[in-house]
């Protein structure tokens, strides 16, 4: 019995975990797309320079290797038609 209450203590701090995870990627990514011009944010990241490099690099290092956060990043950057390569 004891496992059993180890296991559930263990899922719901996951669970919070991953929660606020998500909401605080996703709010992070919105404040990013409404203080940046779309036409601005496309320049930086699709251009051929080391600075969209550098950029996308920097996004792609923020996210831990989990959906939690990377989701809300992609499908933020691609409604902003932000190229995939770009993003991650």
């Amino acid at each position: 019995m004891n496992t059993l209450i180890q296991t559930l203590k263990y899922f719901l701090t996951i669970t919070v975990e991953l929660v606020v995870l998500f909401i605080l990627i996703s709010a992070i990514i919105e404040y990013i797309l409404l203080h940046i011009p779309e036409d601005k944010m496309q320049k930086k990241l699709s251009g051929k320079g080391i600075t969209g490099i550098i950029i996308g690099a920097t996004f792609g290092a923020l996210t831990p290797f989990c959906a939690c956060s990377t989701i809300p990043m992609t499908v933020g950057f691609l409604n902003v038609i932000v190229p995939f390569g770009s993003a991650m």
